[in-house]
């Protein structure tokens, strides 16, 4: 997760004080609980699988929807997918 949040805050270019930004609970950073809950909803959907314990990888089936280009990947357009809709 760590090294994912990190390629993904260098995409986004994000700076040391939007990375270090907290939940109002305090208890996590805001980017950090943001990736984690898309990578549930993504990996509910069938999106993604996890091939092994600290792992993450792109599956058959989100390999296919990355091919259609979708504009945005929302709620809305994962519950198209049986498994999200049953998560």
């Amino acid at each position: 997760m760590k090294e994912m949040v990190q390629v993904l805050a260098q995409k986004f270019r994000l700076s040391e004080t939007e990375l270090e930004e907290l939940l109002p609970s305090g208890q996590a950073r805001v980017f950090m609980n943001r990736v984690a809950w898309t990578k549930t909803h993504l990996k509910a959907a069938g999106l993604v699988d996890n091939p092994q314990r600290g792992r993450v990888r792109i599956s058959a089936l989100g390999q296919e929807v990355i091919k259609t280009a979708p504009e945005r990947i929302s709620l809305q357009f994962l519950r198209q997918f049986e498994g999200y809709r049953e998560f």
